[in-house]
């Protein structure tokens, strides 16, 4: 997020500013600079205030995972990295024992789900046949010790988004990502 808004002063508002100056100082029409410069605030004011709470973000992960929460979650930690061409958000939440054990129960009956051992990991995402196909989606359900795991990655993407639920603590975490 931090360069993208670097990337904004650079290439947007210096500029703006400096036009605002030439404007101001050479012709004369103070009016069109003010009136120019004030949209250009409200402008990015409301960017800034109307994007989506992290709620409404994790809800809408949780809905392309297939998931829904019934109960209410708290947000314990978020990371987040944006770059012009990749993108990594994380976000690990503490979310209710039904809640977990529904998530659970949905990715243990899935079709093609795989309790597999730490050491079988390569091998597994190496195997052809151990992925669904959903919704021109590949999706992968598996276990690995206390965790269950989601994992869809989209054609003809690079974008990735893997759900992680801890079995032991009532964490679920949600990583998206785009190299």
């Amino acid at each position: 997020m931090i360069p993208i808004i670097i990337i904004l002063l650079l290439l947007i508002i210096i500029p703006s500013i400096l036009f605002f100056i030439f404007v101001k100082k050479f012709n004369g029409l103070k009016e069109v600079s003010i009136i120019l410069g004030s949209l250009i605030l409200l402008i990015f004011a409301c960017v800034y205030f109307f994007q989506d709470s992290d709620s409404e973000i994790i809800v809408q992960k949780l809905t392309e995972s297939n998931f829904k929460l019934n109960d209410k979650f708290k947000v314990f930690n978020k990371s987040e990295e944006q770059t012009l061409i990749d993108y990594y958000t994380d976000y690990e939440i503490l979310i209710s024992e039904k809640d977990k054990l529904n998530l659970i129960n949905k990715i243990r009956n899935s079709k093609k789900f795989k309790k597999i051992n730490q050491d079988d990991y390569s091998s597994y995402w190496k195997n052809e046949y151990e992925k669904e196909l959903i919704d021109n989606q590949t999706v992968r359900n598996y276990n690995i010790n206390q965790f269950y795991f989601r994992t869809i990655t989209f054609p003809n993407s690079s974008r990735k988004l893997e759900t992680k639920i801890d079995t032991i603590k009532n964490e679920l975490r949600i990583t998206d990502s785009a190299d």
